[in-house]
């Protein structure tokens, strides 16, 4: 029967409050130095807070106490393995495989081959150990990370599901279930998630950058500019956070303020193609095309291939006089390495209407098989005023 210390320490560590599970537990290796269950549990602490060193000497002592300890051995592999030895990731495996094995020699294999690439091994590790311990938030998070990633999203859901309910932290898992209702479509789950992460990590910015991220994909664009403010406000002059503000006004169409934004980035990073580039459509969207036409040049200048880059500019030569021939430059150019872009294909044939009107024909029919609707579309109304039949 465990000792009152080690119960107590053991409640703490299940809810989290791990300082008071190390003081619970040197209490009761005060009193009785060979507590098993104390030793243990104070192991397991020191391993949640990522103390190698405080960890090893209560393992070495149980497996001096308890030789056939399985446990102790397996987190004594991990520390083995984590310190370069290379025969430890073999003792994981054979601790692993004895039939007496319980959770914590299954999730330490798991990790072990996660950490080394092995996804398929891993799962197996991480399933066998929920097999002893069902309502692990530890396991049920791994799971959910890996299904996430290989984007097996129902999956991924569940086992987030069930580890955001059983965490004393919930703050990972209640952010990678939000990324996974995103990969599904569903940006009201999402979104109200994401809030909550916010809320459970006020000063970490990952968060705070997903809910922007969410609010440009959802459509809130004001939501969004005032996101990337408040990030603004927590790490001044972080170029990436200018760049999202600069972005989530344009959404707005507050092109003066988008304007200033991204002159502002312009100025603290100039080697940025993509501020200039969107700095150009503020200027564009303002009727400033000088301006937008210099930036844009000096982008494809410098990335003659970058498609975005390259067909801004061309869309932006064909509101001028003559546009037409300088588009067909840069776009063939770039078509030349990018052949099967349809972006790159309207633009293409858009620029041959009045010089060729055959190769705008095989251009745009090109562009019409387009996955983009709008892509698409267009060039299917192009085939159309070229007296072809669209595909």
């Amino acid at each position: 029967m465990a000792s009152d210390a080690a119960t107590e320490g053991l409640r703490c560590l299940k809810v989290g409050r791990l300082e008071d599970a190390v003081r619970a537990f040197r209490r009761g290796l005060q009193a009785q130095p060979d507590d098993e269950a104390c030793l243990l549990g104070l192991a397991r602490t020191h391993l949640a807070q990522g103390d190698a060193a405080g960890a090893e000497p209560p393992l070495r002592r149980l497996v001096q106490l308890s030789p056939e300890h399985l446990e102790a051995h397996s987190h004594l592999a991990v520390l083995q393995a984590s310190a370069g030895e290379a025969a430890a990731g073999e003792r994981l495996e054979a601790i692993a495989a004895e039939p007496t094995a319980g959770f914590f020699e299954h999730y330490n294999l798991g990790h072990f081959l996660l950490e080394r690439g092995d996804e398929a091994g891993a799962e197996a590790a991480f399933r066998a150990g929920l097999q002893r311990w069902p309502d692990n938030a530890f396991a049920l998070f791994e799971l959910g990370r890996l299904t996430l990633r290989q984007e097996r999203i129902d999956e991924a859901i569940d086992l987030l599901g069930r580890a955001t309910k059983l965490s004393s932290d919930k703050r990972l898992p209640v952010l990678l279930l939000s990324r996974a209702h995103t990969l599904k479509g569903e940006l009201g789950q999402a979104l109200n998630l994401v809030r909550l992460a916010c809320k459970l990590s006020p000063d970490d910015p990952v968060p705070h950058e997903d809910f922007y991220r969410l609010c440009m994909l959802a459509g809130d664009f004001p939501a969004a500019a005032q996101k990337a403010i408040d990030l603004r406000l927590r790490v001044p002059g972080h170029a990436d956070y200018l760049y999202m503000h600069g972005v989530a006004l344009l959404a707005s169409a507050e092109f003066a303020q988008a304007r200033a934004v991204l002159e502002e980035l312009c100025q603290q990073v100039p080697e940025s193609l993509e501020a200039r580039r969107a700095l150009a459509q503020a200027c564009e969207q303002l009727e400033d095309l000088p301006a937008a036409q210099m930036l844009l040049e000096d982008v494809v200048r410098q990335a003659p291939t970058d498609v975005d880059a390259v067909n801004d500019l061309a869309t932006l030569y064909f509101r001028m006089k003559g546009g037409a021939e300088r588009a067909r430059g840069i776009l063939a150019r770039a078509l030349a390495v990018h052949p099967e872009h349809p972006g790159l294909h309207l633009n293409h044939a858009i620029a041959l209407l009045d010089s060729d009107k055959g190769a705008a024909q095989r251009h745009a029919s090109k562009a019409s098989t387009s996955a983009d609707p709008e892509v698409r579309e267009q060039a299917q109304e192009l085939l159309r005023r070229l007296g072809a039949r669209p595909s």
